[in-house]
């Protein structure tokens, strides 16, 4: 899952830089394609929070039933917050790509380091 997250954290920075998204007549899609790319968006951005809040708590389910449910307080409440203060502050984007970035190399070192303890195990 580490390794899928980085996919996609990369590929999400290349095409909002490629295809120049402040621009909103130089790229445009129909009605389905939108409504596909907003599902996406979700669902991804769903498994986003989990993945990042479950690498973080571990083995603690306090916390990480606390992270998902301010996660999901947070999407709901303070989406148009966040989104006005990323356009205000654009470096607070960089600070939690590192943030995920770093989240998902350790699931990758630990992921692993158990599958190889597993194969060597027997």
């Amino acid at each position: 899952m580490g390794l899928l997250e980085v996919m996609a954290r990369t590929s999400g920075y290349l095409k909002s830089h490629s295809i120049g998204c402040l621009d909103p007549f130089r790229y445009r899609k129909s009605t389905r394609q939108a409504i596909l790319q907003i599902v996406i968006a979700d669902i991804s951005m769903s498994l986003d929070n989990v993945l990042a809040v479950a690498g973080i708590a571990r083995e603690h389910p306090f916390i990480l039933v606390f992270g998902l449910a301010l996660s999901v307080g947070l999407m709901a409440f303070g989406a148009t917050f966040f989104a006005r203060l990323l356009e205000r502050y654009h470096w607070i984007a960089y600070v939690g790509l590192a943030v995920i970035l770093q989240v998902a190399l350790v699931m990758i070192w630990e992921g692993s380091n158990q599958v190889i303890a597993i194969a060597f195990a027997n």
